[in-house]
């Protein structure tokens, strides 16, 4: 059975003592996961290296010591990329457990508020090192690298000024902080620009998803499913970005959801998505909202939902990101989104999302209920009817112990009671003996026999026989 967590919820009705705002400038306070939590989900990491790295220390996913986590925090506060990725390779290892969940990135990853986008990439690859499985959701800020990378201005020859962004002129939008420091590192040669393709190529890429579908219970009857995305987005928004990408499965019309249909349209959007085509099918309001005619720009940048119609039995909770330090409207809409790095000296709750497998066990029946027994069955129909004869009801009552019983030794000792025959005398005719009582008195030991002792004679001296006789 499959269960939902969300440990620091902070938009929960009944918020839980143990919430507490993290810091960044702090090191965690490591939280160990069980062997069965099958995914962990962060909310937006608003282009916070140093967030992402907090994240993964204080959940198990890689080792880091608290001296070490303090020279990254230096490193990554005065942007020194060269002393943050030598103390990432050499001072960040491995889990102990082998098997880790799959780490699941509701978006906002690059091209944020954050200090270098270069670092969050070097994270990314050290868990493709680590052999750590992760997914990257799709997200308006991370349109903003993509957008930049594949037009080519992410380079020595591109120019800052001809970047594709919205929200205002390049050098007086704070909302683009880490890549437009990653294109400086370029520029300056702390960067290496070969290295940012390689694993914007090989590893950023083939891990991006659109959104995420997990399955937590599907049958027959109904089906349970947990839908990741960045925003706040509906099943039928969804199904509007089949056609764009074309999938064949956007010309079935689906009037209610259920679990399959949710399943292969997430799968479909996921596996035809194409980034090139994507940014040839954009024009360069790409990231207006309100200006914008393509699908996919409207899933990452929405921020309400239409009322899907679902089949009984079939139910879907909504997780996402996006939309800041907001309680969610709907019971099955969860928000990950905090306050938490936008700034290092933010603090904020850190809401994570967790998906973990619980094994069913048989209930615990106290000892009370197991040793009590049937109660007795009486029959009183004795007495209500004169002319049937039915027998008195009894109870049996068994009494078993658990040891032989002792015998005291009176019951030991003690024989049969005598037999006396009293006939003597009732008949004159009958000459029958007088009955005489034998008593025998057993001790268990051999009767001793003493012999009577011979008196004897004193011998006398004939001398003194013959004084006497003269006497």
């Amino acid at each position: 059975m499959k269960k939902l967590i969300i440990d620091n919820n902070c938009y929960a009705d009944n918020l839980s003592p143990q919430i507490k705002s993290e810091n960044l400038k702090q090191f965690p306070r490591i939280k160990k996961l069980s062997a069965g939590v099958d995914l962990i989900s962060i909310g937006d990491l608003h282009g916070s290296a140093i967030k992402f790295l907090y994240f993964l220390i204080k959940y198990g996913i890689v080792r880091c010591s608290k001296m070490s986590y303090d020279i990254l925090y230096r490193a990554y506060i005065e942007n020194d990329i060269q002393k943050f990725c030598k103390t990432l390779k050499i001072h960040v290892k491995r889990p102990f457990s082998l098997v880790t969940p799959l780490v699941l990135l509701i978006g906002d990853t690059l091209s944020d508020r954050g200090v270098n986008d270069y670092m969050t990439l070097k994270i990314y690859m050290l868990l493709e090192d680590f052999e750590v499985e992760f997914k990257i959701i799709l997200s308006n800020h991370d349109l903003e690298f993509i957008i930049n990378y594949k037009k080519g201005l992410l380079k020595k020859t591109g120019k800052p000024e001809k970047f594709h962004v919205g929200g205002g002129p390049v050098d007086e939008n704070r909302y683009i902080c880490s890549m437009v420091n990653m294109h400086r590192g370029i520029l300056e040669g702390s960067v290496n620009p070969m290295m940012v393709r390689h694993i914007v190529e090989k590893i950023y890429f083939p891990n991006l998803l659109v959104a995420y579908c997990f399955v937590m219970d599907i049958n027959q009857k109904g089906s349970k499913l947990l839908v990741f995305s960045h925003a706040q987005i509906s099943l039928s928004a969804l199904r509007d970005c089949l056609a764009p990408v074309g999938s064949e499965r956007s010309k079935k019309f689906i009037r209610y959801f259920d679990g399959n249909s949710i399943i292969d349209t997430i799968n479909e959007l996921n596996n035809n998505f194409n980034i090139d085509r994507f940014i040839h099918q954009s024009n360069r309001s790409l990231y207006s909202s309100n200006n914008s005619k393509h699908p996919i720009v409207d899933l990452v940048w929405q921020r309400d939902t239409r009322i899907d119609k679902m089949k009984p039995g079939h139910g879907v909770k909504f997780i996402h990101g996006h939309v800041g330090r907001k309680k969610p409207v709907k019971p099955n809409f969860f928000n990950l989104d905090s306050d938490f790095g936008k700034r290092v000296d933010y603090q904020d709750a850190m809401p994570v999302a967790i998906v973990e497998t619980v094994e069913n066990k048989k209930p615990v029946i106290p000892r009370e209920r197991q040793v009590r027994r049937k109660p007795l069955e009486l029959d009183y129909s004795f007495g209500k009817n004169v002319e049937e004869e039915d027998p008195i009801p009894e109870v049996q009552i068994e009494i078993r112990a658990n040891k032989n019983p002792v015998i005291s030794r009176e019951r030991h000792l003690k024989r049969k009671p005598l037999e006396l025959d009293y006939s003597f005398g009732k008949n004159v005719e009958k000459q029958d003996p007088i009955p005489e009582a034998k008593i025998e008195t057993g001790t268990g030991k051999k009767p001793r026999f003493f012999k009577k002792k011979s008196v004897k004679k004193k011998k006398t001296n004939s001398c003194n026989s013959c004084l006497g006789f003269l006497r």
